[in-house]
């Protein structure tokens, strides 16, 4: 029998005409045959596709977690078996990765990537660095016999089972790959640009929407296990060091490197909303004072001074003004243009006296990256603490107003990021055990907290140390 040749705009037709999309279109009387029902639901899968990653992005959305990631587990032991919690994903080209049960990373699910879709078993894979990721695959099921086959000898696939496969690639860079781009490149939106009569933000994405830069898809997969993979389109997870191969059923054994890093992030409504209100920013946790923030009746002057009271260090007096940070913050961005002391003495028309800070003392906290500190300690000059304490002392004598601030705008996190230095309500402060940080979801900030000290008695007290008062 003569095949017939295949007329334009058949099912799977490429042309011009057809290459944003082909549909069935539905009559009295139509003839629909397997290439049309193909066609219906390839479109409906394609376009669903589309959407996803141009509207939703690609990346992990939630879970898929490497085993060794909570806290529980860290630092990961040498010599264990790498296992990928369940969760959900969407590769570069909007095709969904769902992994409803955790899985161990052996033989039958995972592969290395050579060239050329020469894929290799984890058993001769060489010990060294690699990036796990993880991919959409699909395996026919179910054997039936064609219809037209009077013999039952030949048989097709019935069904199409999505399933996911994990791969290790070689990790050639020094550093484990960044998964989160930098911010679009050439922004034109420093130009004034005239959108509904006025400048906005709307000129900037209106530059980042003009590039079309949705990634091209593979048409054909790769071949692995009876599976059809397609190894350019997957989701990173994880940078690690494969230390032994697998072998007799045993899993790959090794390290993890960074599980963090490679992640590509979808951009989900909880989380923007999340990052909207600021959620991810470094805020100060409380002060030191915090009890005193905003509070109506005066601190008596012996509790105020025994808050004062420190040490002289390098010939600065340490005090016990204190800053305390939700998150490891870049020490040498703390310095003492960072914090303002101030007195306002008087009635009516006050008289305000600034203090100079003349160092911020920081220390590392345990787990903390390194040149980071979330403790922020004010040093003085011994001479305005014996000027404040002495018997002519005016502060001393009516009281005064203290006001401190936290700059915000110049203390950055330790990912460069400004941290978030608002204060709302009362917060930040400590009251009994329990803290309520501060913070307004907006990067930056100024941090005014103010409270009253009382007046002093006559005597003069002797909470600083003589022989550094004497001099």
């Amino acid at each position: 029998m003569k095949k017939e040749t295949p007329t334009l705009h058949d099912p799977g037709c490429r042309c011009l005409a057809c290459a944003s999309g082909q549909r069935n279109r539905f009559f009295k009387g139509k003839m629909m045959k397997a290439p049309e029902f193909e066609l219906e639901q390839r479109y409906g899968i394609e376009r669903r596709r589309l959407l996803t990653r141009a509207i939703s992005g690609w990346g992990v959305v939630r879970g898929l977690a490497v085993r060794g990631s909570n806290e529980e587990q860290i630092p990961f032991p040498e010599d264990r078996e790498f296992c990928v919690s369940p969760g959900l994903a969407i590769d570069p080209c909007g095709r969904e990765i769902l992994l409803l049960a955790g899985s161990v990373l052996g033989t039958d699910n995972t592969f290395v990537i050579g060239p050329d879709c020469d894929l290799q078993s984890v058993e001769r894979i060489r010990p060294g660095e690699y990036v796990l990721a993880i991919h959409y695959a699909e395996r026919f099921l179910g054997d039936t016999p064609l219809p037209d086959d009077c013999c039952g000898t030949k048989v097709v696939k019935n069904y199409i089972c999505e399933t996911v496969l994990f791969s290790l690639r070689r990790r050639c860079e020094e550093e484990c790959p960044c998964g989160e781009s930098d911010c679009p490149e050439g922004c034109r939106c420093h130009r004034q640009h005239c959108l509904c009569g006025k400048r906005s933000r709307s000129s900037c994405l209106c530059d980042w929407t003009r590039q079309f830069d949705l990634p091209k898809c593979a048409k054909k997969p790769c071949r692995w296990h009876e599976h059809d993979v397609w190894i350019d389109e997957g989701v990173d997870l994880a940078c690690v060091c494969i230390s032994t191969p697998a072998e007799n059923c045993r899993p790959p054994l090794g390290r993890i490197c960074d599980d963090c890093s490679p992640r590509h992030i979808v951009k989900s409504n909880d989380l923007l909303y999340n990052l909207i209100r600021g959620c991810d920013l470094t805020r100060i946790e409380c002060l030191s004072w915090g009890e005193w923030h905003r509070r109506e009746a005066p601190v008596p002057w012996e509790e105020f001074l025994e808050l004062l009271k420190g040490r002289e260090e390098n010939g600065v007096l340490v005090t016990g003004l204190t800053v305390h940070f939700t998150g490891p913050v870049l020490a040498e961005t703390v310095r003492p243009d960072c914090f303002t002391l101030q007195f306002l003495v008087g009635r009516g028309e006050m008289r305000t006296r600034s203090v100079e800070i003349t160092r911020v003392l920081t220390s590392i906290h345990d787990g903390d990256p390194a040149g980071t500190t979330r403790r922020a300690t004010l040093c003085v000059r011994p001479e305005w603490y014996e000027d404040l304490t002495g018997h002519g002392s005016r502060i001393r004598k009516e009281g005064a107003l203290v006001r401190i601030e936290v700059n915000g705008y110049f203390i950055l996190d330790c990912h460069r990021q400004l941290i978030d230095a608002g204060a709302h309500g009362f917060a930040p402060h400590r009251k009994h055990d329990a803290v309520e940080p501060g913070g307004t979801g907006n990067p930056g900030g100024l941090l005014i907290s103010t409270f009253k000290v009382a007046r002093g008695h006559n005597s003069r007290p002797d909470s600083y140390d003589e022989e550094n008062t004497s001099r």
